[in-house]
């Protein structure tokens, strides 16, 4: 009888010292991590990881220089005044451009142009180009990240092309002028709402 007094008192004290503790630690992270921010940041993280390593595997091996990844904007010299307004490199998953594609699906695209501002290392004008756009351009105000996009372009499969008139600029988006007739703008949150 004794012997399982001392057990008790044993096991209450291995309890008080490291298994409260450790509970409380827990809870700790688990307020931490179930704050409604910290859920959105996990769960955007989260799609930006499928998309990368999981969805859009399959184009990615497309491309000659990788567009999966972040890319901080202080990292890269850029062309123009408005580096304060820009934002990081972060590709477009496929299925958001081919969700935002779909907008116009009922239109004749085969008669207007695709345009994408902020095109970073060309994914998205590489995905246009396997419609039928009359023209595919792009603008981008990071030397680095426009140098990718266009050995990407020159290296991307023709045979996945149905328009190849695809051609992206080193620029600032404030000294480019619209492009005569129907066009598809497209915006993956390149820049401050200032720019528009």
């Amino acid at each position: 009888m004794e012997a399982g007094k001392v057990g008790l008192a044993k096991a209450a004290k291995i309890g008080r010292e490291n298994v409260l503790p450790e509970l409380s630690r827990t809870s700790a992270k688990v307020r931490e991590r179930t704050r409604p921010d910290r859920l959105r940041k996990d769960y955007r993280d989260f799609l930006l990881w499928l998309h990368a390593n999981v969805l859009d595997s399959a184009i990615e091996r497309l491309f000659f220089v990788p567009t999966k990844g972040r890319v901080p904007l202080d990292e890269l010299k850029v062309v123009g005044n408005n580096r304060s307004s820009g934002h990081a490199y972060k590709p477009s998953p496929a299925l958001v451009f081919n969700w935002a594609l779909s907008a116009v699906a009922e239109e004749d695209i085969s008669r207007m142009s695709f345009v994408d501002y902020g095109a970073g290392k060309g994914r998205a004008m590489l995905l246009a180009s396997q419609h039928p756009f009359t023209a595919v351009g792009g603008i981008e105000f990071a030397e680095e990240l426009h140098d990718n996009a266009v050995m990407n372009i020159a290296q991307f499969p023709r045979s996945r092309m149905k328009c190849r008139n695809v051609e992206c600029v080193l620029d600032d988006v404030v000294n480019i002028t619209p492009v005569d007739g129907e066009a598809v703008h497209y915006f993956f949150n390149p820049f401050e709402p200032a720019i528009f």
